[in-house]
């Protein structure tokens, strides 16, 4: 009896290190910087107000780990803040904020911070700040590197198991698309 109640005991063990392992393949973790460019033609403080949209396409598939994020996802958000160059002041500044990965089957919340703008320098509270006497003007295709401040936990849809795996749901999709294109 105490040897099948301690392979229980092991077996129960394993079983949860094996779903607490499944879990954290669905994260993409803290810190971890994603690099996109500006959807917007022309962004600056002078043309843009505080809670505008803004879109920053994801550059190609991105995958983290088991995590892949597909062709196509961008990080949506908006103006937090933002000063134009005035009387009393040498910079104008922005600050945007990211807070949704987005693709084309939905988004996932995702707080994060810019780090890095090109052409730009970016203060302690990760504001864009204009270079001197001038507000910074953001064009399109503009590269802004952010960090994410927490885990991001991602769908199963997105997690691959390599080239050449899917999921069933994936492959009748694929199927049902095969046959209409027939």
């Amino acid at each position: 009896m105490w040897r099948i109640s301690v392979c229980v005991s092991l077996l129960l063990a394993i079983l949860g290190l094996a779903s607490e392992v499944s879990a954290q393949q669905n994260v993409i973790p803290a810190g971890t910087l994603l690099r996109c460019t500006l959807d917007d033609q022309n962004l600056s403080p002078e043309q843009a107000d505080v809670g505008d949209p803004v879109l920053c396409k994801l550059s190609g598939a991105q995958r983290f780990g088991q995590v892949a994020l597909p062709r196509g996802s961008y990080l949506a958000g908006q103006i937090e803040e933002q000063k134009k160059l005035g009387n009393f002041s040498t910079h104008g500044y922005m600050k945007l904020i990211f807070d949704r990965i987005g693709w084309s089957g939905g988004t996932i919340e995702a707080n994060s911070k810019v780090i890095s703008v090109k052409n730009y320098r970016i203060d302690h509270d990760g504001k864009i700040v204009g270079g001197w006497l001038a507000d910074p003007v953001l064009k399109g295709e503009t590269a802004v590197t952010v960090k994410l401040m927490d885990d991001v936990e991602v769908p199963d849809s997105l997690v691959s198991l390599g080239p050449g795996w899917h999921f069933f749901s994936e492959l009748k999709s694929h199927f049902s698309q095969g046959a209409s294109h027939r």
